[in-house]
């Protein structure tokens, strides 16, 4: 893998995932013996919807531009026999295919609820319709860059307001973020 491609997979955190899926029900491969006899049950297919910005997002269409960590994390959770489907209002295929659906919008912002902030591009405000079109097992958080470069100071008061927006608006939905992936020319 590319160093991008590895750094996309360890931002959003695969093994975050798997564990979340797991809390879920949401399959894996598992060799331990249980103690006790289990009773078999359907295999449950957990929803996971990506939410974020340009990494979630994607530009996987443009030869030479940006990708998606969606594919990826999306093939390794296969992979590892997880049964999952991504959900979101946006279709983009990602460029190592896997599931299209996502919430991942180019240049936005975490936001606030103030109308327009960030032309309107801000996430804050656009989870009452994204919450009303999903209902997500687990929502995996891939954003920020935007938001501290636009407001370097008040960024970490909307991300802890946009997770309490989550929080609240879903609050048995599993959340899965990590932390700024690396930018050239910034430290992290």
């Amino acid at each position: 893998l590319s160093s991008f491609r590895r750094l996309a997979i360890q931002a959003i955190g695969a093994t975050a995932v798997a564990a979340a899926l797991s809390a879920c029900g949401g399959g894996g491969s598992d060799s331990s013996t249980p103690a006790a006899p289990v009773v078999p049950v359907a295999p449950v297919t957990a929803k996971i919807m990506p939410l974020g910005a340009s990494l979630t997002a994607g530009d996987d269409l443009v030869p030479s531009s940006f990708r998606s960590y969606r594919g990826y994390l999306y093939n390794q959770l296969i992979a590892d026999k997880y049964l999952v489907d991504f959900v979101g209002t946006q279709k983009l295929t990602p460029e190592v295919g896997g599931d299209q659906d996502h919430e991942g919008y180019i240049g936005a912002t975490i936001g606030t609820a103030t109308p327009g902030e960030n032309g309107g591009n801000n996430l804050y405000q656009k989870l009452p319709a994204i919450f009303a079109a999903n209902s997500p097992d687990i929502i995996v958080l891939a954003f920020g860059w935007n938001s501290v470069l636009l407001d370097p100071t008040g960024a970490a008061t909307k991300f802890e307001n946009f997770v309490a927006a989550i929080r609240a608006a879903k609050p048995n939905a599993k959340l899965v973020t990590g932390t700024l992936h690396p930018q050239q020319g910034y430290a992290t």
